[in-house]
């Protein structure tokens, strides 16, 4: 599973289906990561909500158990 880091990907099945996903390295010193869903990136006013995972190990199991198929820009 390759999950790339500062792009925006569409939810297209599993859990907000539907929602937008861009993960954030938390310190480029760290393996630390900010997991960011929302309904729409590109209104600052959209419902939306972030997750923090500890390094990339722990974001694939996050991905996983969301059972999110994404489609990435």
């Amino acid at each position: 599973m390759d999950i790339p880091l500062n792009t925006i990907g569409k939810i297209e099945a599993g859990d907000n289906k539907g929602w937008q996903v861009k993960v954030e390295p938390c310190a480029t010193d760290s393996e630390n990561c900010l997991v960011l869903i929302s309904r729409d990136f590109s209104n600052p006013e959209a419902e939306g909500y972030d997750d923090w995972v500890e390094d990339y190990e722990s974001l694939k199991q996050y991905f996983k158990e969301s059972k999110w198929l994404i489609s990435w820009a």
